[in-house]
């Protein structure tokens, strides 16, 4: 199945779960002003700092290879999840072989990391979604079936999105191997 040329069609699924995974994310991502449980709290946190890594996704699985797709298609899913840039570009990566893409990897630079990480699981286990923590990263469900992988490597937040949700902790499991 994964040897399948699939081309522009390929392409446009791609994009197409892309933003869905950007709205599903940004949809989860909401604090409600009005509930105290997301006020913000005045606490200060010494947090570790992270060390930088010389290849932010790791080798890629098989004979897959990571590609960096479109300014386009990254700038909308920058937009689309509200992503802050301050502390450096947010990256974004399709896993592709032999014309298919598998998912895309998006990395999200920060000087706490897990912060953000951390931030995106408790949100989801507040609101009872069943999350499964695997080595290294967690799988958060989305709207429709879909399910994103989030997890730190050295000083990024790194989100993973398939449109076949078996292929999220497959694609997991490779770029988190490491840390």
């Amino acid at each position: 199945m994964l040897d399948r040329h699939l081309g522009p069609k390929a392409l446009v699924v791609v994009v197409v779960f892309a933003v869905a995974l950007a709205f599903g994310l940004s949809q989860l991502l909401k604090k409600d002003p009005s509930d105290p449980a997301t006020g913000s709290a005045d606490v200060t946190a010494t947090a570790t700092p992270c060390q930088d890594v010389a290849d932010p996704f790791g080798p890629p699985p098989d004979t897959f290879a990571y590609e960096k797709v479109d300014e386009k298609t990254r700038a909308k899913t920058v937009e689309s999840l509200n992503l802050d840039e301050a502390e450096g570009k947010v990256e974004m990566r399709a896993a592709r072989r032999s014309g298919l893409t598998l998912g895309t990897l998006v990395r999200v630079p920060s000087k706490n990391p897990s912060a953000y990480a951390d931030g995106l699981v408790e949100t989801a286990e507040r609101g009872g979604a069943p999350v499964k923590k695997s080595k290294g990263y967690t799988v958060l469900p989305l709207q429709g079936g879909s399910v994103v992988a989030v997890g730190v490597r050295g000083c990024s937040t790194i989100l993973i999105s398939a449109s076949d949700p078996t292929a999220v902790p497959f694609l997991a499991d490779a770029v988190f191997a490491s840390t």
